[in-house]
């Protein structure tokens, strides 16, 4: 059985009553929202009661007075009412479904004769906005691919900043980080308004910042950047590295290269080296360097007349 729950301000013996306070949703989406009083048809002839919205600029713009729809609205927005002997309901609904620009505050008013207010219960509608970009940075290496397999990263032993952000989400996302399961603390996240988007709604860019401590025994582990926009089934998204943790002595590399001999205008010459170093990749910035010319020959190089290639 579903309880419904209203949130009430009573007026004398009266009782103003909304079916929420507050509500998230996509543009699209058709929600309802039900103002109740405990009085009869002949009291709100006196006593109109409406729905109004409250512009961002802090303007009102009407909506309804009882179950009518402002002239020019109609194609936005109906009302529907219903009556019992001792309340009467008004349901706005969005003809057209919410837009952007419906981010805000809505209100149920109830006026006496001489458009005195009495009562107000305000509904607060967050349109959500998913986040349009994410990155995550540890030390000087930035990742920004959502969702795929660990970046591999080799680090000397130490202390690393890392730095999570999002850009452009309503609400703010909530963002954590993760050394495999465990989950960091750090600073508190900071949300600020996006003052580069026109809105409404406002829309939020996220950072989280951690300073973390990473030992040899982390070989291995995942380092992972979540992030949540409203809830988990909403948008829930990561980026992640694979540790690769080495000691200070195991940093300095050990290069053995073989000799080779050639004759003058042989066509193909082999030269092979071997480069020895806990978490080496050959992303890494390897390279060939003639020290006469100073030029480099690099793995994926546009050299016409070498190729570099590189095996681990």
């Amino acid at each position: 059985m579903v309880i419904p729950i209203v949130f009430e301000e009573a007026i004398g013996q009266y009782i103003l009553s909304v079916s929420k306070q507050y509500d998230y949703v996509f543009v699209g989406d058709r929600p309802e929202y039900t103002c109740s009083v405990n009085a009869n048809v002949h009291f709100l002839i006196e006593n109109p009661l409406k729905w109004e919205r409250i512009k961002h600029d802090g303007s009102t713009l009407l909506i309804s007075q009882l179950a009518t729809v402002q002239p020019g609205l109609e194609h936005e927005y109906s009302v529907e009412s219903k009556s019992t002997d001792n309340e009467v309901s008004f349901t706005l609904n969005f003809s057209q479904g919410v837009k952007k620009n419906y981010d805000g505050q809505w209100r149920c008013v109830l006026y006496d004769k001489f458009n005195i207010l009495l009562a107000e219960r305000k509904v607060e509608i967050h349109v959500i906005q998913l986040f349009d970009r994410m990155a995550f940075q540890l030390g000087n290496t930035t990742n920004d691919l959502l969702g795929i397999k660990p970046f591999p990263l080799s680090l000397e032993e130490g202390s690393y900043n890392s730095v999570c952000k999002t850009w452009g989400s309503n609400p703010a996302a909530a963002v954590k980080i993760y050394l495999d399961n465990t989950e960091l603390i750090g600073n508190p996240q900071v949300a600020v308004v996006d003052t580069n988007d026109t809105g409404p709604p406002n829309v939020y860019n996220v950072e989280k910042r951690n300073t973390i401590n990473l030992f040899s025994s982390d070989k291995n582990k995942i380092l992972k950047c979540m992030s949540v926009v409203y809830n988990d089934t909403v948008m829930n998204e990561d980026i992640s590295f694979k540790l690769h943790i080495y000691k200070h002595e195991e940093a300095n590399p050990v290069i053995k290269c073989e000799n080779v001999s050639a004759f003058n205008g042989d066509r193909h010459v082999s030269l092979t080296c071997y480069i020895k170093l806990d978490g080496i990749r050959c992303g890494d910035n390897i390279y060939w360097e003639n020290l006469e010319t100073g030029e480099k020959f690099k793995r994926e190089g546009e050299g016409k007349s070498y190729w570099v290639v590189c095996k681990v």
